[in-house]
């Protein structure tokens, strides 16, 4: 599937490619997975957009466990973005006029 999204977030995703190196993906049924990190072992679920480290909760952008574990699957990274990261979201978000409101201090 093909999203757009604006520069800053697709910097961001590469920005987070790079940091895989020192993961290692383990692939696992059903879009579960574990990535090995030095000594920590984080559990990625792809289909849920979730990982242990929660990072990917947080922000709604895959940390690097959860892009390493997408990298050994057939999908790409942005497929796993929140939707409200979408440039479609955004023009939809602010479509319409907003209206200012006076200041109310008077």
């Amino acid at each position: 599937m093909l999203y757009m999204f604006c520069p800053r977030i697709m910097k961001k995703i590469e920005e987070i490619k790079e940091q895989t190196l020192d993961c290692e993906p383990i692939k696992g049924e059903n879009e579960i997975g574990k990535v090995h990190e030095g000594l920590q072992i984080y559990v990625t679920k792809l289909r849920e957009k979730v990982c242990t480290y929660k990072e990917w909760d947080a922000i709604g952008i895959p940390c690097r466990h959860g892009v390493s574990a997408i990298m050994i699957t057939n999908h790409e990274s942005v497929d796993f973005v929140y939707p409200f990261y979408h440039t479609s979201t955004f023009k939809k978000a602010y479509s319409r006029i907003i209206i200012p409101i006076s200041d109310q201090s008077h």
